[in-house]
């Protein structure tokens, strides 16, 4: 019975060739030719396997806040952000820009490599300078995904508190922390509050934070709130019952902020003290 299945299938195919053969002068040879063609298109080079280009800058903004490839859009796109000027006491002036940068692979078959990452950088110019200068960057080596947002100068002038958000592209979650600019030393610090929270509401707690700004005695003030979805940070629970601005030493409070309790920070490595 299969034989009989077998050559029946055969007789068809052959019907179907001489057709084919006949109207429109295709023949076996010319089927194998263009089977080798389409193959040979399929076949990528090793060297292009990862290939991929860098799309243009298309939007802009004065925003710097968790700039990304994907905002508004189901496409990667490549975005620019450039916040306005912000000037000391003592006559510096500063701007952050935050470019994210998509990518459009050549062959989608193979490309594993990124299709957006984040470059930081910060600019700035003295108070007899007509340009600005890069002082600082921050590349997609710390963080995929990462931005920076300026906050406040120090009532001397000489420090320069900023907001950093990281995340990773393609996945759930993001982190705010705080990072510090020494006008005298050229050096940015980052104070580690990821432990200054687990000192106040334990381990795997999370919050979400928000950098406020520097008190008259030059203390920085960061507020943390409830999470509001605990599932985009790996099952951290939300510690925080109500806004509250917390610090490794918490010993004093200095006033409040809107609903929730503002408290001073203590530690050395979060007083801006030049």
């Amino acid at each position: 019975m299969a034989t009989m299945v077998y050559w029946s299938r055969r007789r068809e195919l052959g019907r179907l060739q001489e057709e084919l053969r006949k109207k429109h002068g295709i023949d076996s040879t010319l089927i194998q030719e263009y089977r080798f063609a389409h193959l040979a298109n399929k076949i990528i080079p090793r060297d292009l396997a990862q290939s991929a280009v860098r799309l243009p800058i298309t939007a802009r903004s004065t925003n710097t806040s968790e700039i990304s490839c994907w905002k508004g859009s189901d496409h990667p796109t490549s975005r620019l952000g450039r916040s306005r000027v912000i000037s000391s006491s003592a006559g510096y002036r500063a701007y952050a820009e935050v470019k994210a940068t998509a990518f459009r692979a050549k062959f989608q078959e193979t490309y594993t490599g990124p299709l957006c990452e984040n470059t930081s950088r910060l600019f700035l110019a003295g108070s007899g300078d007509a340009k600005f200068k890069l002082v600082y960057s921050q590349s997609p080596d710390f963080s995929d995904g990462n931005s920076l947002k300026l906050v406040d100068w120090s009532p001397d002038g000489m420090h320069l508190l900023m907001e950093r958000d990281s995340w990773k592209y393609e996945s759930e979650g993001d982190y705010t922390d705080l990072v510090l600019f020494s006008l005298s030393s050229g050096e940015v610090t980052a104070p580690d509050l990821s432990k200054i929270l687990e000192g106040r509401f334990g381990k795997d707690c999370g919050s979400e934070n928000s950098v406020i700004g520097f008190t008259p005695e030059g203390n920085v003030v960061v507020l943390v709130t409830p999470l509001e979805d605990s599932s985009y940070n790996e099952g951290a629970t939300s510690c925080v019952k109500q806004k509250t601005t917390v610090s490794s030493g918490c010993e004093a409070c200095i006033g409040r902020y809107r609903s929730g309790v503002t408290q001073r920070f203590q530690s050395a490595a979060l007083r801006a003290i030049s």
